[in-house]
């Protein structure tokens, strides 16, 4: 049982390191496609902000006019609108820091604030590579450990799980059992400090006989 469960053991933290020691590379891929929706997201802003112009509002303005449109639809797009400003000025501080960060740190910043469109495109995509360099060696490093403590924490739930079902006791619980056990040995085993005198007393023995019929004193 304990052959088996340092196995799994292993088998998690190897499943761990493997699956961390691609997060450099679909790091750098899901960057790859932030500058492509940067652009789409561009085009569509510009067109939007030349309307306005060509109508007399700003960008605020004519936001405002979908809005209080008394049609679903146009709110709608306002709403649309609103959410392609936001996704452009998250993408952009997104591929800044990217650029900034070490090869290490850029799975981090995606995780920080991931864009879900590009998280869903990038791995449908996905394709992994052998981790060779350094900022992949450390991700496998870093799955390793966290397999192997996903493990053990899954381990020790299981283990207490058991215990409680069939009461079995743990370490502790054993070591108050034979301390309990060794007292009541103990005692059981102590000789009697004082005989009981018995309620009726025992008949005196008989006075021994000589070979010639006589008593003896």
């Amino acid at each position: 049982m304990l052959m088996i469960g340092r196995m799994l053991t292993m088998a998690m933290a190897i499943l761990g390191g493997i699956f961390f020691s691609q997060a450099p590379e679909f790091a750098q891929q899901y960057r790859q496609r932030i500058g492509g929706a940067l652009d789409e997201l561009r085009a569509v802003i510009s067109r939007f902000d030349s309307e306005a112009t060509r109508n007399g509002l700003d960008r605020d303005k004519a936001l405002g006019l979908y809005s209080s449109s008394g049609e679903q639809f146009l709110r709608s797009q306002g709403d649309s609108m609103r959410y392609s400003f936001d996704r452009y000025q998250a993408l952009e501080q997104q591929s800044r820091d990217l650029s900034q960060a070490s090869p290490l740190g850029k799975p981090f910043v995606i995780l920080r604030n991931p864009d879900p469109d590009l998280v869903t495109s990038a791995w449908a995509d996905f394709s992994p590579g052998i981790p060779v360099t350094i900022a992949g060696l450390a991700w496998t490093g870093i799955g390793l450990v966290l397999g192997w403590l996903a493990a053990a924490l899954l381990g020790t739930a299981s283990l207490r799980a058991a215990r409680k079902r069939h009461h079995v006791p743990n370490s502790r619980q054993r070591r108050v059992l034979e301390q309990g056990k060794g007292a009541q040995y103990i005692e059981e085993a102590r000789p009697l400090r004082h005989q009981e005198v018995p309620a009726h007393p025992l008949p005196e023995p008989a006075p021994a006989r000589r070979e010639d019929g006589r008593r003896t004193v």
